[in-house]
């Protein structure tokens, strides 16, 4: 994920496509996610209780798990993906 953010980044500063290392890294980052979930989901993580903080951040239920959280953060880094990629897309037909 950082390695796309920067990617990224670098991409928009020189405004030059990035030859696909975004979408390879950002695929990557889902990958590890995924393998985060199989984990969590197969017991081999414990699903322990959601921090407060992310309770709080994401308006997640008090009772709000690992798992939960980590659902959260995939949709919030699709939403960041999605607006980034738009307005990549906008910049390189400028």
């Amino acid at each position: 994920m950082v390695g796309a953010t920067s990617q990224h980044l670098k991409s928009l500063r020189r405004m030059q496509d990035d030859g696909g290392w975004i979408h390879t890294l950002m695929a990557e980052a889902k990958n590890e996610r995924m393998h985060l979930m199989a984990k969590i989901e197969g017991g081999r993580i414990e699903n322990v209780a959601a921090p407060q903080i992310a309770v709080d951040y994401w308006k997640l239920e008090p009772d709000a798990r690992l798992k939960d959280v980590v659902i959260a953060v995939r949709a919030d880094e699709a939403g960041h993906r999605d607006v980034n990629h738009r307005f990549a897309n906008e910049l390189s037909q400028e």
